[in-house]
C-alpha cells in the first residue's frame, strides 16, 4: 500500500531536480543602452554552434538579429533622462518579447517532459531530456538514414 506512494514520491523528488536546474528567465530585458548592447552581445554568442541557442533556425536568427538591430535604433535615439514615448516603449517591448519567445523555444538547455507507455507496458513512465540533446538525436538519426541511402548496394542485396 505504501510502496507506490514512496515510488511516486521519489520520483516526484528526482524530475523537481532537473525542474530547478533550468532558468527560464527572460534573455533580453533592455532597461539602458549599456545594459542592452551586453544583452545583444551575449545572445550573438550564444547563438554561434556550441552555444546555449545553437540551434536557432535561419529565419529565426533572421528576425532575432532584425529585431535587436531594431531595439538598438529606439536606444540610439533615445535621449538619457528622459522617457521613451508609449508608442516607442510598445515597439520596443514588442521586439523584447520576440526575441525571447524564439530564445525560450530554441534553448539547449530547455528540459522537455513525456508521460509514454513503453512498447509492451500498460505503465506511463515519464521522460525528460534536454532540448539539445534531442535535436542532436534527431539530427544523427537523419544522418544515419541518408547515409544508408546513399551507400551503393554491392552483390548480393536481397530481394530474389
Amino acid at each position: 500500500m505504501f510502496r507506490p506512494l514512496l515510488v511516486l514520491l521519489c520520483i516526484l523528488a528526482a524530475t523537481a531536480g532537473h525542474a530547478e536546474k533550468y532558468d527560464a528567465t527572460k534573455v533580453v530585458t533592455a532597461q539602458t543602452k549599456d545594459n542592452f548592447a551586453d544583452q545583444a552581445q551575449n545572445v550573438r554568442k550564444e547563438m554561434q554552434p556550441g552555444g546555449r541557442y545553437e540551434f536557432v533556425t535561419v529565419s529565426e536568427h533572421k528576425r532575432v538579429e532584425h529585431r535587436l538591430v531594431e531595439i538598438q535604433d529606439l536606444f540610439d535615439h533615445y535621449t538619457d533622462g528622459t522617457r521613451l514615448q508609449d508608442t516607442k516603449m510598445v515597439e520596443l517591448l514588442t521586439a523584447q518579447e520576440e526575441i525571447n519567445g524564439i530564445l525560450t523555444k530554441r534553448d539547449g538547455d530547455r528540459l522537455i517532459c513525456k508521460n509514454e507507455k513503453p512498447t509492451g507496458s500498460h505503465r506511463p513512465v515519464n521522460s525528460c531530456k534536454r532540448y539539445s540533446d534531442i535535436v542532436r538525436s534527431e539530427r544523427a538519426t537523419q544522418k544515419l538514414m541518408q547515409d544508408y541511402l546513399a551507400t551503393p548496394c554491392s552483390g548480393s542485396c536481397g530481394g530474389g
